[in-house]
């Protein structure tokens, strides 16, 4: 990454690193494995979630205004967590994964490009309202 931030492609490494993590996490890797192509499997890669990423950047996408939603193709953030069944220790162990990401990703990209630091810090910023929302909804 040169001085200027490419923010799809920050997010498309961020997302796919966090996948990496979060895919084969002892304790919130099987939730991953419900979409994976090769759900039967214990062991994940990346490369058995290509269907499903695509979904993960564009909401990214959407969340920083790269794109627009479109009204009749809602992402529907409560309805496809729902029959996952959260609990509370699993959400925070998915914010714990994503904030590690992101610190990996400002220890690589920060010193290079000044303008990462703001996206990193808009981003922690979506997870606390993600974390505080998922939380209200699924914590029992």
């Amino acid at each position: 990454m040169n001085n200027e931030l490419n923010k799809s492609d920050a997010i498309r490494e961020i997302v796919d690193n966090f996948y990496s993590k979060a895919i084969n996490d002892v304790f919130i890797g099987y939730h991953f494995r419900k979409v994976s192509s090769s759900s039967g499997s214990i062991v994940q890669s990346i490369e058995d979630f290509k269907a499903h990423l695509p979904k993960i950047y564009m909401f990214w996408e959407v969340q920083f205004g790269l794109k627009r939603q479109e009204k009749t193709k809602s992402l529907q953030l409560f309805a496809v967590h729902d029959n996952l069944h959260l609990r509370q220790g699993e959400i925070g162990r998915w914010i714990f994964l994503f904030k590690e990401t992101l610190e990996d990703f400002r220890a690589e990209y920060s010193p290079l490009c000044s303008k990462s630091k703001e996206f990193l810090k808009n981003w922690e910023s979506k997870l606390a309202i993600f974390q505080s929302t998922f939380m209200k909804r699924y914590a029992k």
